[in-house]
């Protein structure tokens, strides 16, 4: 007969809080405009520029001022610039396929779906980015896909980035599923490209 095991239940780490509200989703004629609580931004529904106007309640008081506000909502979002310096942004596409993909009282899950678009109407490149946004917390899930479009030898490029305006110098992280941490600085008022 196997011998006897004898198992002991350790309590890890204390739990965290549950959310103290259920995350909100305000549907406006062109954006949708999503509360965590901490943390109010806009997902517009008429073209791909995946997010814009974020405000970050630093002082808790439950209200968003104009003083919270971080990201603007001019060219926020995917751009690329190609070898003759022509820039292609996310946010002119404006007929990108935006939708709720998953939703629910503690996260909603956008998915936007486009091209980069320049000002002369010319596309180059698709995208596919999904948004998470979680109640109660004051960070987001990004995941952008690029899909190269054009035929290779064709087209080649200076720079492929994810543009944040913001109203003032801020820290930020990234991560990703590898558990790589890495702090980048924004600069107040460069938005890339």
């Amino acid at each position: 007969s196997p011998a006897a095991s004898r198992f002991t239940l350790e309590y890890g780490k204390k739990s965290v809080e549950r959310a103290k509200q259920a995350i909100r989703v305000t549907t406006l004629e062109d954006v949708y405009l999503v509360d965590t609580g901490p943390l109010r931004f806009g997902v517009p529904k008429e073209n791909g520029g995946v997010i814009g106007n974020v405000s970050l309640d630093t002082n808790s008081n439950g209200r968003f001022e104009l003083s919270e506000q971080i990201v603007l909502s001019e060219a926020a979002g995917p751009y690329l610039i190609d070898r003759s310096n022509k820039t292609y942004r996310a946010s002119m596409d404006d007929k990108a396929r935006v939708e709720i993909e998953k939703s629910d009282t503690l996260r909603i899950v956008f998915r936007i779906e486009g091209w980069y678009v320049a000002e002369d109407g010319s596309k180059l490149c698709k995208h596919v980015t999904r948004l998470s946004a979680f109640a109660g917390l004051s960070s987001l899930r990004l995941e952008h896909t690029w899909i190269m479009t054009a035929v290779t030898g064709e087209a080649a490029f200076r720079d492929i980035g994810f543009a944040l305006p913001t109203t003032q110098n801020r820290e930020v992280v990234f991560g990703t599923n590898d558990g790589l941490v890495s702090n980048f600085s924004l600069v107040m008022g460069v938005a890339g490209g």
